[in-house]
């Protein structure tokens, strides 16, 4: 891997960045397990859904952070379209669930 000399360490923001995100997302799946004893069931699909996305976030934390720095080096950086679709696809369905969840009641 070739090393980068950005000055404000960008892949590194990025990599804290996506982690924050990870982290968010594993605590919103604890808290919605406290949900199961009210909607039952129900709940686990927003949480493997938030679960699996953090997991898949984690292990592909490496690749990520290795395009960024051969991004600068080569001043070519590619846009993550394909983490940040498929974020906001999670993040909008577990938005509809927990919408779903207040109207059940």
């Amino acid at each position: 891997m070739r090393f980068h000399d950005d000055p404000g360490l960008q892949p590194e923001r990025t990599v804290l960045a996506w982690n924050r995100t990870t982290v968010s997302m594993a605590v919103c799946s604890a808290i919605l397990l406290r949900w199961t004893n009210f909607y039952g069931v129900f709940t686990l699909l927003p949480v493997v859904l938030l679960s699996a996305m953090a997991i898949v976030i984690l292990f592909t934390q490496r690749v990520r952070y290795e395009r960024q720095a051969v991004g600068l080096v080569d001043n070519k950086l590619p846009p993550n379209i394909i983490g940040v679709v498929s974020l906001t696809a999670t993040l909008l369905i577990f938005g509809v669930v927990g919408i779903v969840f207040v109207f059940i009641d």
